[in-house]
């Protein structure tokens, strides 16, 4: 009788495990397949960065013409009038009463820019600056009486405007104003506290901003009528024969490249600037070209940077237009150990021009 659990002749009983050739080969099979992986994943990783580097670059750019555009489109806008409108006289219409008319303040020029003035990726001084002048539309307050200038009046250099307008109660002591009508077109600052009861603004002469206040330094001019300092506005305004007079407030755009800690926090080291402050990160170059029109019909025949001499013999409102070119690097994305620029261009037509 046999036993029912007996095992056949030469069956061992037990487990065994793997061997040590077995757990090497399982090993360097394990490595190929996991070194494809880690290949694949950092590929991927290098490719989305690169493609999100390049998106940013153009989502700045449109950005960055967008917000000039909006500026372009309005330069030289002085309520009524225009920088350049030049009257029956021959002589321009715009009559700017400051008394430092540098770069931010030269209102009778809608554009205008400096060659290689600052730091850019090809070293220092190779990118430009550019400066767009307009009064800001939304801001317009109607005169609640005609202005004139009298010597002999309590107060000679007061303007009297509609307290009433949601305008008024925004305007503050130092802010650069343009007072216009169609015919012509004021500009100067504010030297007192607008008065909410009354609706007063003065441009009194030899009051200067302190320098912790808006346009630091600037004052108005001097004119000596009779033995007595007037800042003459130069015409009568709101009067019953003329057009409808209005107060602006009226500013300056500056766009150019800075570089330096905490004014620019960005990967490249540069950033394009509005007025000082950061407004897009990675600009590393900006450049402007002054398109002038030589002939007379509308369009640019030939465009020339900041410095040209063209420029300078046709003045600065015989420009029709501008083209900027912008450099941006796209942030943390390298390829090949470079980092990734690109540069944009584009034209834009100035109004009225």
């Amino acid at each position: 009788m046999r036993c029912a659990n007996k095992q056949p002749p030469g069956y061992k009983s037990g487990q065994y495990g793997l061997s040590l050739v077995e757990i090497m080969i399982a090993l360097t099979i394990s490595l190929f397949l996991l070194g494809g992986v880690i290949q694949v994943y950092s590929s991927t990783r290098i490719t989305y960065r690169t493609n999100e580097g390049l998106s940013r670059l153009q989502e700045n750019a449109r950005f960055v013409f967008d917000r000039m555009a909006a500026d372009l489109n309005a330069s030289g806008f002085l309520g009524c009038n225009d920088s350049d409108a030049i009257g029956d006289d021959g002589n321009l219409e715009v009559n700017n009463l400051l008394a430092n008319v540098t770069a931010a303040y030269d209102f009778a020029n809608a554009v205008s820019g400096t060659e290689a003035t600052g730091p850019g990726q090809n070293g220092a001084n190779s990118t430009d600056q550019l400066f767009i002048r307009r009064s800001i539309g939304g801001s317009v307050i109607k005169l609640a009486q005609p202005y004139e200038q009298d010597e002999n009046a309590a107060n000679p250099n007061q303007i009297i405007l509609d307290k009433t307008s949601p305008n008024f109660a925004k305007l503050q002591q130092y802010q650069i104003m343009a007072l216009s009508d169609c015919e012509k077109t004021s500009i100067f600052m504010i030297t007192n506290v607008p008065v909410q009861a009354t609706g007063a603004i003065q441009f009194q002469p030899n009051v200067v901003s302190p320098t912790n206040k808006i346009n630091a330094g600037q004052s108005n001019v001097l004119t000596n009528y009779k033995g007595v300092n007037l800042t003459d506005l130069q015409g009568v305004f709101g009067d019953s024969s003329g057009s409808t007079a209005t107060a602006y407030d009226i500013t300056t755009s500056r766009y150019d490249i800075i570089d330096t800690a905490p004014g620019c926090q960005s990967s490249s080291g540069f950033c394009l600037a509005l007025n000082g402050t950061e407004f897009v990160e990675d600009v590393t170059d900006f450049q402007v070209l002054f398109g002038l029109d030589t002939d007379g019909i509308a369009g640019s025949e030939q465009f020339v940077k900041a410095n040209n001499p063209a420029l300078a013999a046709a003045g600065m409102n015989s420009v029709a237009s501008l083209q900027v070119s912008l450099t941006l690097e796209a942030p943390n994305a390298m390829v090949n150990g470079q980092a990734i620029r690109k540069t944009f261009t584009q034209l834009f037509r100035l109004r009225n021009r």
